[in-house]
């Protein structure tokens, strides 16, 4: 077996092993997703994303909600929604497919860690003091009398 040293690397090993795991390569293109793959048992079509590096399906910013599966060579996420066939180690792949509902709630949940961590770095040098912001949220001005 080759050791891919990117994720075109990943895409060919894959091509040369996904048959023996009951899945095939419908089409490949250069737009999220990378791939439709076929459950051949099943003729069940799913939306694939190549990625040398699982962690790298979320550090491209890639919408969990459009796809179905990640292909890799090696899965270095703790855990994740989506089902991840890890090529270096294909016997590890079970292809359970979350609910569109769970997807768009693991998405929620990344976009808010996003939002917060992108807030916290933008935000750190413009914070109001909390007594600044009392007196901006006042609805009466102090008296001068």
């Amino acid at each position: 077996m080759l050791t891919p040293e990117n994720e075109l690397g990943v895409i060919v090993e894959f091509a040369r092993i996904c048959d023996s795991y009951d899945l095939e390569i419908i089409s490949i293109g250069s737009k999220y997703p990378d791939a439709v793959i076929q459950v051949i048992a099943t003729r069940e079509n799913l939306f694939a994303e190549f990625e040398f590096m699982s962690s790298n399906f979320f550090d491209h910013g890639h919408d969990l909600r459009k796809c179905d599966m990640i292909i890799c060579w090696q899965n270095d996420l703790q855990e994740c929604i989506l089902p991840v066939f890890e090529v270096s180690n294909p016997n590890s792949f079970v292809l359970c497919r979350p609910l569109e509902s769970e997807k768009e709630i693991a998405f929620l949940r990344l976009e808010n860690k996003r939002l917060r961590s992108e807030l916290a770095r933008a935000g750190s040098s413009h914070r109001i003091p909390r007594t600044e912001q009392k007196k901006k949220a006042s609805p009466n001005p102090p008296d001068d009398a």
